[in-house]
């Protein structure tokens, strides 16, 4: 079965043919491959990206897409696992993560559905909205964007779930991942 995100006509580069000469060797055409290959080349490297199968064959061409700030856990999980600074630290390189990765694709105009709509983090217990909302304050003290949703909020967006609070983080975007990938391989191969 084709991952949903692979289900769509593509061509991959041919195979090698004989001897090649780079400054910098690559291995593996997933989102770090190809996002080095592209930045490198910006910096006038010549560089072989080698990849056993297709562009974004690999995890790149089956997550969900999401481009979230943070980590998976809770800001407040994070601040009990790392302390505040260090959770502050890992929100702000993901936030920072995001805004290259909008500069990329605009750039390069990459078409991928990017789209930056924001994100929920639903609460279907009273245990799991009381960690929402004790996640809020020191989320926004620290100067990300959220906003706390209770049950009404929720019922009026998705009706009949059941959900008893939630998050929005407006900040929060989706993409193709594949188009991505495979979108910035062609820039960095129209660099050189």
């Amino acid at each position: 079965m084709t991952p949903f995100w692979l289900d769509e006509p593509y061509t991959p580069r041919p195979a090698l043919q004989g001897p090649i000469t780079a400054d910098v060797a690559i291995v593996g055409g997933g989102i770090t491959g190809v996002a080095c290959a592209l930045l490198l080349a910006r910096r006038g490297s010549r560089v072989a990206l080698l990849e056993g199968g297709a562009l974004a064959s690999g995890a790149s061409g089956r997550n969900a897409g999401f481009l979230l700030e943070g980590l998976h856990s809770s800001y407040r999980m994070a601040i009990r696992s790392h302390g505040r600074d260090r959770a502050r630290e890992f929100w702000t390189l993901t936030r920072e993560n995001h805004r290259l990765l909008e500069e990329l694709v605009g750039g390069e105009h990459i078409d991928c559905g990017y789209v930056r709509n924001g994100s929920y983090t639903l609460a279907p217990s009273e245990n799991e909205a009381e960690a929402l909302q004790k996640s809020l304050r020191p989320l926004t003290e620290d100067g990300f964007a959220a906003e706390f949703l209770d049950d009404t909020d929720l019922a009026r967006l998705f009706p009949r779930a059941g959900f008893r609070a939630g998050l929005f983080h407006p900040g929060n975007g989706e993409v193709h991942p594949a188009r991505l990938v495979r979108g910035l391989a062609l820039a960095a191969e129209r660099r050189g």
